[in-house]
């Protein structure tokens, strides 16, 4: 059996969003936080206005647990 890859998610304020498991480490993500700043929560990332498209294939319970 496969195993699944870790739900990884990484939000920025300018609207950008990532997902996989090497998004924490990624070297574009961390060029595009030096330039924009830091990662932002799933929270205050659809506070701003931005909604979460996640990869086809999440269940609903992994979608729940990234914040």
């Amino acid at each position: 059996m496969k195993e699944r890859d870790p739900r990884v998610a990484v939000f920025c304020s300018c609207g950008a969003q990532w997902f996989g498991r090497h998004a924490i480490d990624n070297p574009v993500i961390a060029d595009h936080a030096e330039r924009c700043g830091p990662p932002i929560l799933r929270s205050e990332f659809e506070h701003l206005g931005f909604t979460v498209k996640f990869p086809k294939g999440w269940t609903r319970a992994e979608r729940k647990a990234i914040y």
